[in-house]
């Protein structure tokens, strides 16, 4: 503040208990989240030069509680376009790995629609990758 002596300001505190400040005004929502999640992976893309226009194969990674919920999930993926490999059972939940070929420049735009429709159904996103395109 010494650069800004012009400025007055206040210091003040308070109890919360509960995080509420914290959870309801701070905290990002699910969606921010999720953008964070992928910026995370399209900085690592950068690190290696990566083309983030260019279109590639991305193989995305999804939990379901049940293969009614599976189901479900890969029928609004194939209306989307996506190829998807075998469910399979990993520790009492259906695994669903999926790919389409997007532009990770875009990714927020892909995946935080399909995680969405994983919420309703009971399940998770979690995350994306693909090769470097220089």
């Amino acid at each position: 503040m010494a650069r800004h002596s012009h400025y007055t300001f206040e210091v003040g505190g308070r109890l919360d208990s509960n995080w509420s400040v914290y959870f309801d005004f701070l905290y990002p929502s699910q969606d921010d989240f999720q953008r964070i999640l992928n910026r995370r992976v399209v900085d690592n893309l950068e690190t290696h030069n990566d083309n983030l226009s260019a279109p590639r194969p991305i193989e995305h990674f999804a939990y379901l509680p049940h293969a009614v919920a599976a189901e479900k999930l890969q029928d609004y993926l194939r209306e989307r376009g996506f190829s998807i490999d075998e469910p399979r059972v990993d520790g009492g939940t259906i695994a669903v790995t999926f790919k389409r070929v997007d532009r990770p420049e875009d990714i927020d735009n892909v995946v935080i629609p399909i995680a969405h429709h994983l919420q309703e159904l009971g399940g998770e996103y979690d995350g994306w990758g693909c090769e470097v395109v220089n």
